[in-house]
């Protein structure tokens, strides 16, 4: 890769903009970034199953992306998991198609395995579960452990490699990660197990069990923030909390069985004097009363379909809102188009800070943005998003 000779200072330049933005000031102008996941296999003429195969196919995307748009950040490395790992293992509930990942929902526990989860779930889940998630790792041994061996030394690679390249991009470009971490709310770490239409049903039926299983899960979401957290070198990356299942509950249900270990979650992550990323799909409106209520400061709200002064009024003294540039506009509009609405997003929501722009969704098709208007947007925001002190 290509050095670029300002690529500390352009570092610096990028973590300070970052972090000052997601403590709720004003930077020297607004950041952006975009959430290009599998939508690179297009934009770089790979298909998806190329980049999620081959893990040089899937670097050359990125860096493609960093060399072209010099946004203030990269998505993240690991932001598209190689099929190999899955493979390995039998996973049948995560295919990828000519554009995107599909995890259809299923249900890998009954209601009467309840008290199993609770009374252990670290074991609950590597006995029960991942095999049943995961065919070889169902079969007898040695197959099981061969399956096993496999998945976990292409995991190992892929972590080894990636993270590799992320320093080479950090010393090259001057590009710090955005999210270099991740973890799970409680409540959807269920989901994954009862599959989240028997999650529902069970919130009617067996609703003290439920609460007892995200309480029994929160030390293992806190810890899996923990371990897969990492510091970009000058000082900034987040852990992503995709809060997946949140909005299907009423704010009443939201607020019994989602909000508790899910605070507590969040809780933690701030206490540890980390940042944190939030995907909030959906209208989150409804929920707004609680996120103002969380870390202030130290968590990024990213919004997909909702009002955003809104956003920017009720939490935006909380926490630092992104958004929330529609993939439809821009993989169907024009570069007017797109200028126009960037320009009424920077109007409404820069005032005073803690705002990001990047688009409402991660781009996972080709048709989800044109390049051309990325590059549009991109010099607009640098030339118009910058705060007159």
């Amino acid at each position: 890769m290509e050095k670029n000779e300002n690529a500390e200072q352009l570092l610096k330049e990028r973590v300070l903009r970052l972090k000052t933005a997601t403590e709720l000031k004003e930077p020297d102008r607004v950041p952006i970034f975009f959430p290009t996941e599998t939508w690179l296999a297009s934009y770089t003429g790979y298909t998806v199953q190329e980049i999620i195969y081959d893990y040089n196919k899937m670097i050359k995307a990125i860096e493609k992306s960093i060399q072209e748009y010099r946004w203030d950040c990269v998505w993240g490395v690991g932001s598209i998991w190689p099929a190999q790992i899955f493979d390995a293992v039998g996973r049948l509930d995560y295919a990828a198609s000519g554009s995107a990942f599909q995890v259809p929902d299923e249900s890998y526990m009954t209601p009467e395995e309840y008290p199993e989860l609770i009374a252990d779930p670290y074991t609950f889940i590597v006995e029960k579960i991942m095999p049943r998630r995961c065919p070889e790792l169902a079969k007898t041994f040695p197959r099981n452990a061969i399956a096993l061996g496999k998945g976990a030394s292409a995991f190992a690679l892929f972590r080894s490699q990636m993270g590799a390249v992320a320093r080479g991009w950090l010393q090259a470009f001057g590009i710090p990660l955005l999210v270099s971490g991740k973890t799970h709310p409680p409540f959807d770490m269920v989901s994954y197990c009862r599959g989240l239409k028997g999650l529902l049903l069970d919130t009617k039926r067996h609703p003290d069990l439920v609460k007892e299983a995200c309480e029994a899960l929160l030390p293992i979401s806190i810890k899996y923030a923990m371990i897969s957290h990492r510091v970009t070198p000058g000082g900034f990356s987040t852990v992503f909390v995709p809060p997946d299942a949140a909005i299907l509950l009423s704010p009443s249900s939201f607020e019994k069985f989602y909000w508790p270990t899910f605070s507590k979650l969040m809780e933690a992550i701030c206490e540890k004097d980390y940042n944190a990323f939030m995907m909030l799909e959906g209208n989150w409106e409804p929920y707004f009363d609680f996120l103002a209520q969380l870390p202030k400061g130290k968590i990024i709200a990213w919004m997909e379909s909702t009002d955003m002064e809104k956003a920017k009024a009720v939490i935006g003294k909380t926490m630092c809102i992104a958004g929330d540039i529609p993939c439809a506009l821009l993989g169907y509009g024009t570069e007017k188009e797109v200028i126009q609405y960037t320009r009424n997003l920077i109007d409404k929501m820069a005032p005073g800070g803690g705002f990001i722009v990047c688009s409402d969704k991660e781009m996972i098709s080709h048709n989800d943005a044109k390049p051309e208007n990325l590059l549009a947007v991109t010099k607009f925001v640098k030339e118009y998003g910058v705060y007159r002190k």
